[in-house]
Formats: C-alpha cells, sequence, structure tokens
C-alpha cells in the first residue's frame, strides 16, 4: 500500500468540504438515457479511503511500501493476534502417580501434547500466564482406588500456590475420572497447578490413561 504519489498529488491532506447534497450515497455509473450522471470521485472521498488503510496499516508498526500489495492484511492479521493470542497447553502423565493419603500431592503432567505459547512447564507442573487475560481451565483426573473401600478423591486447582476450585468424588474399588473446569482471570505470571488428594489415610493412584489430562487455554486478552 502506498499514498498517491504522482506529480499532481498534495504535499499535505486537504481540509475536506462540508457534507455534499446527498450523504450516504452511493456510486453509479449514470444513465446518458435517463439523464442521470456517473458518480464524481472526488478527492475527499480518495482521501478518506486512503487514510483509512493507511492507517490500520501504520498502526500495526508497518512501513507503507508501493511494492507490497498484503500490508493491509497482515496489519489486521498482527492487530489479532496482538489482541487474541493462540495460547493453549495439553499434558497428561507418562506414569501413574500415587497420593500419600490425604497429604495433596502436586500432579506434574510431564507428557506435553500442545503446548502453543510455550506457557507450561512439564518439569515444574506449572502453567504460567504470559500476560493479563481471561484463561479456560479444564482437569480431569482418574483415579484408582483400594479394593473394597469408599474413599473420596479430590482434584484441586491452586493459584500461585493457593487453593481457589476443587471437585471430588467417592469411590468403592473403582477408577472414577474426576472433572474440574474453571475460567478465570489471570495477571502476567499467574501460575497455576494440579493437586489431588483423598479423604483418607489411604494412598490412591492417578492413573496415567487417556481421560487424565490437564489444558489451559486463552480466551481473550485483556
Amino acid at each position: 500500500m502506498y499514498r498517491i504519489d504522482n506529480a499532481t498529488a498534495a504535499t499535505a491532506l486537504p481540509a475536506p468540504a462540508s457534507t455534499g447534497p446527498r450523504p450516504n450515497g452511493y456510486f453509479t455509473k449514470g444513465n446518458p438515457s435517463t439523464g442521470t450522471p456517473a458518480t464524481i470521485v472526488d478527492d475527499d472521498w480518495a482521501n478518506a479511503v486512503q487514510e483509512e488503510i493507511c492507517n490500520v496499516i501504520e498502526g500495526a508498526g508497518l512501513t507503507l511500501s508501493k511494492t507490497d500489495n498484503k500490508q493491509l492484511y497482515n496489519a489486521i492479521t498482527a492487530n489479532l493476534n496482538n489482541r487474541y493470542p493462540l495460547i493453549c497447553s495439553r499434558a497428561t502423565l507418562r506414569d501413574d502417580v500415587t497420593h500419600q493419603g490425604i497429604i495433596p500431592t502436586k500432579i506434574v503432567f510431564n507428557n506435553v501434547t500442545q503446548n502453543i505459547g510455550d506457557r507450561y512447564d512439564p518439569i515444574e507442573g506449572r502453567f504460567i500466564a504470559p500476560f493479563r487475560g481471561v484463561y479456560r481451565v479444564f482437569c480431569a483426573l482418574c483415579v484408582r482406588t483400594p479394593a473394597g473401600t469408599t474413599v473420596g478423591a479430590n482434584n484441586a486447582l491452586y493459584l500461585n500456590g493457593q487453593l481457589i476450585s476443587s471437585d471430588a468424588i467417592e469411590a468403592f474399588g473403582a477408577e472414577p475420572t474426576i472433572d474440574l473446569f474453571d475460567e478465570l482471570i489471570l495477571n502476567e505470571n499467574d501460575y497455576l497447578e494440579i493437586f489431588s488428594s483423598s479423604t483418607t489415610a489411604e494412598n490412591i493412584k492417578v492413573l496415567a490413561n487417556n481421560r487424565t489430562r490437564f489444558i489451559v487455554t486463552l480466551v481473550r486478552k485483556l
């Protein structure tokens, strides 16, 4: 995109004239048989269109180029990516994790299947927000309880080391799945972790299968 540059171009943007006799009109090629004239494309309209396009391009930090006809597309894409960047982390377990009874155990999802934005740390087992925004969190834990016992298992979401939400289920020698869903506002460098525990001294296992997973996605940037 470029601004008009021929020998007849003005060196400064002229002030537009007052509103014409037919505001919010449309172009016509005219009709000689009825005496309807074709629409005149004047400098006010041409300058308005030119500046609307140039302002989007320059507002995205690009320099106008006469040889690049994709600048408007690139500017819009850049603006959308800045407002709605793609952040998505998905992870599962490589191995079963055993609870130590009622003591909360951090679940480190060490099998990363998707990490767009590189915000999930599989060593520390935490998602770190890159900027302030609304994030959607889903965690499912498939647990195995001791046979012949009724044990409550807990799936808990921690924000910056503090419990913010949880869900629990009681199971009798089964392998239920505990689902936890939340949507919350995170600030830059806030971090999320998943902990699990049982309601008794009995140890239970979080199973490394396709039902156990941790997913965090960005809904929108604030």
